[in-house]
């Protein structure tokens, strides 16, 4: 089944997306923002565990981070639908995926495929940042998501968030079209 990536239609409500150990200044809604805003980790802490809740249960296919220097996340752990998930959570539970990005991947915003069958049932995404490039602080500056919705267990293409991509940062459209027009 070669159905089309598109980012999910925009079911994510940024005042309803948490994160823990974020500065205050840099809150986990900065990710869904326009302009130069990012989401920070607190002082000399450099793990974040975002939960980002979905108004309707999506198919995610490929997730895309926005971030530069060493401040970028490098490790992810990904779970689905455990909004009350803790930092020991995460440390101790197997990740239904676990992902390593590249600094062109978070310069670039290069989609990260995932297993669409392990994530296709999503209320909500808990993405647990636990390493990054080195900094004592991490900065996510974007975040976006590709996959379905799903539609009384009917999946069909989804319309894009349509965020603008961060200041200085690029789309990566080198492995698949810009879903952006």
């Amino acid at each position: 089944s070669s159905h089309v990536l598109a980012p999910v239609a925009a079911p994510v409500w940024p005042s309803m997306a948490s994160c823990l150990n974020e500065a205050a200044g840099h809150p986990v809604a900065n990710v869904f923002n326009e302009g130069a805003s990012f989401l920070q980790s607190d002082a000399e802490d450099h793990q974040l565990l975002l939960n980002i809740p979905f108004a309707q249960p999506v198919g995610i296919s490929g997730l895309r981070i926005w971030s530069q220097g060493e401040e970028a996340p490098s490790k992810l752990k990904l779970f689905i639908n455990n909004p009350t998930f803790g930092f020991d959570d995460a440390e101790a539970t197997v990740a239904l995926q676990e992902v390593e990005l590249t600094e062109d991947d978070v310069a670039n915003g290069t989609p990260v495929p995932l297993k669409l069958a392990k994530f296709r049932n999503v209320h909500s995404l808990q993405i647990f940042v636990g390493e990054n490039r080195g900094a004592e602080v991490t900065r996510i500056h974007r975040l976006d998501f590709l996959g379905e919705k799903t539609k009384d267990g009917a999946s069909e293409a989804a319309e894009g968030f349509g965020l603008p991509i961060p200041t200085g940062f690029m789309l990566d459209t080198s492995k698949r079209p810009s879903y952006f027009s």
